[in-house]
């Protein structure tokens, strides 16, 4: 049953949906930035590789969700990568056609706000409400639970003051209803808050936006835009409140650094990855399955306790991912994922008994490393390499594990070519597992002959 409420006396648009659902344990399906490609000749180069896979991404996550029967969906913005053309928004309703019907009969709510590609158009949110047929902000309470969405109004990522007054009004009706209860705020741009992931590419009025939310400790905001991996840990923060990254369903992105030619990772500042071009890396698009990530969350939510549990899903193989976040008593402050506690907390990856490295000399020269990833009990985010020659010299390569950007804890082999051999004679080589905390495991080691 849905009902809604308006006060009609105030400018801002007041209205809010209610809604009953026959269970106290709410299951949400959330994802994230699937950019769906505009028609093909708009397409610039530089997205052409990586938008492409958005599509066949949130087919199988809404299945998932299908076959689970998930009470509410949440797409956090950027579901298209630009609206021009037509073609990005027919795709999205193709997709919900095509697993829920064309009369949608049986579809969970939706909260779809928009993001800043949903505006890399012109009339952008005419477009974004003929297409989508949502309102661009909303609030639901949905078993008492108040879920608030909040679009952008640019393609910067930006907030209009009418925007934040929605913010600042419907927050407080969330409030006074219920001072205990969790209030779920969806929006696409993230915060620079201590080392969160992707903060960086934080809205022009972040600080506003911030500033409003931070006098609620009960707020769970969830914020997309940067592509960054889910299984980072610090992709969860909390320090006024808590902060979620709602990941990718396209590609993942990092904070790489470029030269002046926007081509070549640049070696000699700080990177996800150290001697990149030694690897045979130099740019993003040399990383292998970069454009094959489908990532995002399932939150359940009981809705008597006000308790959250998230799991992190790869929507690929219908499987969660890592750890569960577990959220209890947030308007007591009751935060165990602040920063300093994850660190404080963080255990060291390990390989198991019996890990090995293996090392083929190729005919071309390069030379071909396997080895088992490190035990999937701690998040692994990069390997570091050290190769030594025959003269004792040695080189450090630095590169992400593949579990980490494509979301697997699953063991299996991994695999680079080094390029780096010059000298005839014995090769040693040694390999440790970083974690997203920065701590180590011990080595492998090996040798080869060149």
């Amino acid at each position: 049953m849905i009902t809604s409420s308006t006060f009609a006396s105030l400018s801002v648009d007041t209205v809010v949906k209610r809604i009953r659902i026959n269970r106290e344990l709410l299951n949400i399906g959330i994802i994230s930035d699937a950019q769906f490609p505009e028609n093909d000749e708009n397409l610039s180069v530089g997205h052409l590789g990586v938008v492409m896979n958005g599509p066949k991404h949130v087919h199988r996550a809404l299945n998932y969700f299908k076959k689970m029967s998930v009470d509410m969906i949440i797409m956090n913005g950027d579901m298209v990568n630009s609206p021009s053309g037509g073609n990005a928004y027919n795709t999205y309703n193709m997709l919900l056609d095509d697993v829920y019907g064309k009369e949608r009969t049986g579809m969970p709510l939706l909260i779809y706000p928009m993001g800043n590609h949903e505006f890399y158009s012109s009339n952008a949110e005419n477009l974004y409400k003929d297409n989508v047929e949502l309102p661009l902000n909303s609030h639901y309470v949905v078993n008492g639970i108040h879920f608030i969405g909040v679009s952008c109004s640019d393609g910067n990522g930006g907030y209009t003051e009418d925007r934040l007054e929605y913010l600042r009004h419907h927050l407080e009706i969330a409030y006074h209803e219920n001072k205990t209860n969790p209030i779920i705020v969806i929006s696409h741009m993230p915060f620079k808050v201590d080392n969160f992931f992707g903060g960086q590419w934080e809205s022009p009025q972040a600080k506003e936006f911030y500033q409003i939310l931070s006098a609620y400790p009960q707020v769970v905001y969830l914020c997309g835009h940067s592509h960054y991996p889910l299984f980072d840990d610090l992709s969860v923060i909390q320090k006024d409140f808590t902060i979620i990254n709602t990941g990718s369903t396209s590609y993942f992105d990092l904070d790489w650094n470029t030269l002046k030619n926007k081509n070549m990772l640049d070696k000699d500042l700080p990177n996800e990855y150290e001697n990149p071009q030694l690897i045979g890396i130099f740019k993003q698009a040399d990383i292998d399955g970069r454009d094959e990530v489908n990532q995002g969350w399932i939150m359940d939510l009981n809705s008597r306790t006000g308790n959250i549990n998230l799991r992190r899903m790869n929507y690929d193989l219908s499987r969660q991912f890592g750890y569960n976040i577990v959220l209890q008593d947030l308007y007591r402050r009751n935060f165990t994922y602040t920063e300093a506690q994850m660190r404080a907390n963080a255990k060291s990856p390990y390989f198991k008994k019996g890990s090995h490295i293996n090392c083929f000399v190729c005919d071309d020269g390069v030379v071909d490393i396997c080895f088992n990833s490190a035990s999937p009990d701690v998040l692994t985010k990069h390997y570091m390499m050290i190769i030594t020659d025959p003269d004792g010299n040695q080189k450090k390569i630095r590169f992400l594990a593949k579990g980490y950007y494509q979301g697997f804890d699953l063991p299996y082999m991994e695999h680079v070519r080094y390029y780096g051999s010059k000298k005839k004679g014995k090769y040693q080589v040694k390999i440790k597992a970083v974690s997203c905390l920065g701590k180590e495991s011990s080595f492998l080691q090996s040798d080869y002959m060149f």
